[in-house]
């Protein structure tokens, strides 16, 4: 069993340069370097030699009790991941609210074929994977790669490699799932989570009940983390920075027992 952390995103921010030179002209999508270990309870189909081992080393980190110790699921509950990767943070939502609905969305090809294993692999029944962007607008998007899988963007080139994605808004998400409310959207999505929420239609987001975003200002130079915090705010949501080393908004609504 592999006990990694997840690196806290200044820290990520720092060495990247480091970790992208060490890994210059490597080729990365190589189906030799696949194999399927144990993660905590999980079975994972990773990519050898990059950073799906942190990410599915870090289960416990994405419990729901970890990520949102308000949250109590309950029965038919909608939890909804933009960036899902490989399915960690799916998987533990998952068995965390059996009862729930999860909805997994990733936005790169081989990575969602991972992640369309892992959820077969582990039986996740009350899962939904989805290949698309999460964006601002519908249409085609370029998913920027980043190097070791680390985190690919789609606001802001991180290398000369790309692929195309469809791209859908949030609101548009909701009604083509027939989502009536968000009981937790989290979004890991390397920058997107900037544009995502600020164009979100106002009916989308008062969809959402609790929002949790992990922020990646380095990713997105056009809108601030505090500008991020306020628009939530006007729209009816109590803000919180969760700490630890994480640029992390917290986002909820007043929610009757």
């Amino acid at each position: 069993m592999l006990l990694a952390k997840i690196i806290p995103e200044r820290i990520k921010a720092a060495i990247r340069p480091t970790y992208q030179k060490l890994f210059h002209g490597v080729q990365q999508e190589v189906g030799s370097n696949l194999d399927i270990a144990q993660f905590d309870q999980f079975e994972f189909a990773y990519r050898k030699g990059t950073t799906d081992t942190i990410i599915a080393g870090n289960v416990p980190g994405y419990r729901l009790s970890k990520l949102v110790p308000s949250y109590d699921a309950r029965e038919g509950d909608v939890i909804v991941h933009i960036g899902a990767h490989i399915g960690a943070s799916v998987l533990a939502s998952s068995v965390d609210a059996p009862m729930a609905k999860v909805f997994g969305i990733e936005a790169s090809q081989d990575t969602f074929n991972l992640l369309r294993i892992n959820v077969v692999l582990n039986g996740a029944e009350n899962v939904s994977v989805h290949r698309m962007a999460i964006a601002d607008r519908n249409g085609p998007v370029t998913l920027y790669f980043d190097t070791g899988h680390w985190g690919h963007s789609i606001t802001k080139q991180l290398s000369n490699r790309s692929e195309t994605v469809e791209g859908q808004t949030l609101g548009d998400f909701f009604n083509s799932q027939g989502i009536e409310q968000c009981n937790l959207l989290y979004l890991n999505c390397e920058g997107a989570e900037f544009p995502i929420l600020l164009a979100a239609e106002q009916q989308a987001l008062a969809k959402c009940q609790r929002i949790l975003a992990d922020c990646h200002p380095h990713l997105w130079s056009k809108n601030s983390i505090t500008d991020l915090k306020s628009h939530l705010e006007r729209h009816g949501f109590k803000t919180s920075i969760i700490g630890g080393g994480y640029d992390r908004i917290l986002a909820e609504r007043d929610i009757e027992a």
